[in-house]
């Protein structure tokens, strides 16, 4: 892949259509679609995700959680490493949480 494949690609994305981004460079919808074969996607995080919940929250059952159970939830996203995220595992520990 060189450059202009790139640049092909990025303005698919952007544009959010071949046929969009094809006229904008001149080129057949085609060309760019026989591009974008030579693309894969990768994950870039494989972190594991600690929820705290009450146990009588409806989470507290649940043995796996998507990011859509998750929407109007309140949350506190610690990164390992931060100061107060082993002072909130504690609290949660002591105050009856789960996680």
């Amino acid at each position: 892949m060189n450059l202009r494949d790139l640049k092909y690609i990025i303005a698919v994305a952007e544009l959010k259509s071949f046929v969009k981004a094809a006229q904008q460079y001149f080129v057949s919808q085609p060309m760019l679609s026989i591009h974008a074969e030579y693309l894969h996607a990768e994950p870039l995080f494989d972190d594991t995700f600690k929820l705290a919940v009450s146990t009588q929250h409806p989470l507290a059952k649940s043995k796996t959680i998507c990011p859509n159970d998750l929407i109007n939830e309140p949350l506190l996203l610690l990164d390992e490493g931060h100061r107060l995220r082993d002072q909130a595992l504690q609290f949660c520990q002591l105050n009856s949480f789960i996680y």
